[in-house]
């Protein structure tokens, strides 16, 4: 759990821990004064975040017990579908990095990266992080065909969210509704309570999935879009 900068729950800890599945629950409720456990955002987390820099500093401090620990969580991300998952999509480059795993990395982000994000819907912030993760990883590994392709791959995203965002999901909104569904849309509007998209964009989304016959994210969405006006 320190190792992790997303909740689990309890039976999500049990899927990537198969081995220790049966003695989870008893190891969360012991361990129950230090964790913060919220059904409604998504599971459990370490309480605080010194603690969980503690941890890190005193009982995770060699590459290998990372190694180790981390192994079966990015199998499970792995598992999900790099693109299909918001948490897969988020976490498991930085995962990889993190166990110096830089190939795969690299392999995730490739040219057809962008393209594959956004058609799944993916907000930009997650899009641009794992292409600055993959940056870093092709000059340790000196790849500067790879780097190369990432400095391209951030034109491309920079492209998309200041010109060409609004037009291409706000006015075919319709096109991932036929596709996935308008309650897939409304998950990929929020992570973890908070908006993904720009709030006028997230506003045109939310209409279309509400026409669509789905709940979308309105509270946020109008907070969000009062607070850009405010500003």
């Amino acid at each position: 759990l320190a190792l992790l900068e997303f909740a689990v729950t309890r039976d999500e800890l049990k899927a990537i821990y198969p081995l220790i599945s049966s003695s989870i629950n008893s190891m969360v409720d012991r361990l129950a004064p230090v964790l913060i456990e919220r059904g409604m955002q998504g599971g459990i987390r370490v309480y605080h975040e010194s603690f969980q820099r503690f941890l890190l500093e005193t009982r995770l401090e060699e590459s290998e017990q990372r190694k180790a620990v981390l192994g079966p969580v990015i199998e499970w991300l792995r598992a999900k579908g790099f693109f299909k998952d918001a948490r897969a999509f988020r976490f498991l480059s930085p995962l990889l990095a993190e166990i110096g795993d830089d190939k795969a990395v690299c392999s995730l982000v490739d040219a057809a990266y962008v393209a594959s994000a956004v058609a799944a819907c993916h907000g930009e912030a997650a899009i641009v992080k794992n292409i600055a993760v993959a940056a870093e990883a092709a000059v340790r590994l000196q790849d500067w065909k790879a780097l190369v392709r990432s400095m391209e791959l951030a034109k491309e995203i920079s492209e998309y969210a200041f010109n060409r965002m609004d037009e291409a999901l706000g006015s075919f909104s319709d096109i991932p509704i036929a596709l996935f569904g308008a309650n897939w849309l409304a998950d990929r509007l929020l992570y973890e309570g908070r908006p993904v998209f720009p709030a006028r964009l997230g506003l045109q989304l939310c209409e279309a999935i509400d026409r669509a016959g789905s709940v979308p994210p309105w509270k946020e969405y109008i907070d969000a879009f009062r607070l850009t006006r405010a500003n």
